[in-house]
């Protein structure tokens, strides 16, 4: 009985070691951004032939967990900069998601019971304003439910593999 008790105990100690997180919507909402960087895939060369530097697209995409349906998704602030944003409902109970940094960290996105999970795709504003110095460290999500506005703070940005350009 104590082998058996000791086997337990030792699975137990490994499965909370691993590098796994679980996310799951406990609050009214909860957010994880996912990011890749996407380059052109042609050189761009100037009118003399010079190689002109490539712009660096950052894509950024949201998942929010809400216990409610959203009425409108407004836009999202991620790093100072601003971005409407454009949501879709997913049917997935489970998002897995793998990081691709040098620590291979895993992330499960687990939608609980009863809410529902958006995936929200966003696109940079051309109009944007200068941010409130508070808005310059900080990334959230606006969104409204039954004509109530919610700020949803984005606990994590995950750099994931981007798909290459052509």
């Amino acid at each position: 009985m104590k082998i058996m008790s000791s086997m337990v105990l030792c699975i137990i100690s490994i499965a909370a070691c691993t590098q796994t997180n679980n996310i799951s919507g406990n609050q009214n909402a909860e957010a994880v951004a996912t990011y890749y960087y996407r380059l052109p895939g042609t050189i761009a060369v100037d009118e003399n032939g010079n190689e002109i530097p490539p712009i660096i697209d950052t894509v950024y995409t949201v998942y929010v967990i809400t216990k409610d349906s959203v009425d409108h998704w407004e836009t999202a602030c991620i790093k100072g900069k601003y971005f409407d944003a454009y949501a879709t409902l997913s049917n997935q109970d489970v998002v897995a998601l793998e990081s691709a940094e040098a620590t291979d960290e895993k992330i499960n996105i687990e939608v609980p019971r009863q809410s529902r999970l958006w995936i929200v795709s966003l696109s940079l504003r051309i109009d944007k304003k200068e941010p409130r110095p508070e808005h310059e460290t900080t990334s959230w999500i606006a969104f409204t439910i039954a004509g109530k506005r919610y700020l949803c703070p984005i606990k994590k940005l995950i750099r994931v593999e981007g798909i290459p350009s052509v």
